[in-house]
C-alpha cells in the first residue's frame, strides 16, 4: 500500500499529527508506525511484590506502544484516538527498511 504521509510513533504527537492531517485533508493517506504494543498488550511487570523495580524490558510497556506514555494520562489526551482515520502499523522488523 502507498501512503502520502508516514508518521513514526503512535505517541500523543504521532496520533495528534495523524488526526490533524486527516481532519484537514481527509483524502490524505496516512500511516502511523509504532514499535510498541497495543494498549491491550501493554503490561508492566512491576507488581510491587515479586518485581519491585524496573527490569529494563526490551520494549517498555509504559513508555512505548500505542498512545505512548500518554496512554496512561487523563482521558482528555486519549479522547481523540478513536476519531483518527489512519492506519497504525506495528513496525518491529521494518525499521531496517524505513
Amino acid at each position: 500500500m502507498e501512503y502520502d504521509v508516514i508518521i513514526i510513533g503512535a505517541g500523543p504527537g504521532g496520533i495528534f499529527s495523524a488526526y490533524e492531517l486527516m481532519k484537514k485533508s481527509p483524502e490524505t493517506r496516512v500511516a502511523v508506525f509504532e514499535e510498541g504494543n497495543t494498549l491491550e498488550k501493554r503490561k508492566c511487570p512491576i507488581d510491587g511484590k515479586k518485581v519491585k523495580a524496573c527490569i529494563k524490558c526490551p520494549t517498555c510497556a509504559i513508555m512505548n506502544g500505542f498512545g505512548g506514555a500518554g496512554a496512561f494520562s487523563p482521558a482528555s489526551v486519549r479522547a481523540k484516538l478513536n476519531t483518527a482515520q489512519s492506519n497504525c502499523v506495528h513496525y518491529k522488523g521494518y525499521n531496517k527498511t524505513i
